[in-house]
């Protein structure tokens, strides 16, 4: 049986002179700092900033059941 785990997570935006669009992230990261791995997928953006980042969501993915 699988399950479907669902987390918030967020990202933050800061300027910067080196990339093409002027903003750059670390990527999405969970409420408690851990960096979200290649498992999940981002299903939904709730929040996007003025200049249309997405800055927080909803991330997911399938697990196994039985551990549960």
């Amino acid at each position: 049986m699988t399950v479907t785990e669902r987390r918030i997570v967020r990202q933050e935006w800061y300027e910067t002179e080196t990339t093409k669009t002027g903003w750059d992230s670390h990527g999405w990261t969970f409420d408690n700092g851990e960096q979200m791995d290649d498992s999940w997928t981002i299903v939904s953006h709730l929040t996007l900033d003025k200049h249309y980042n997405a800055w927080v969501g909803i991330a997911e993915r399938e697990v196994d059941g039985s551990r549960f």
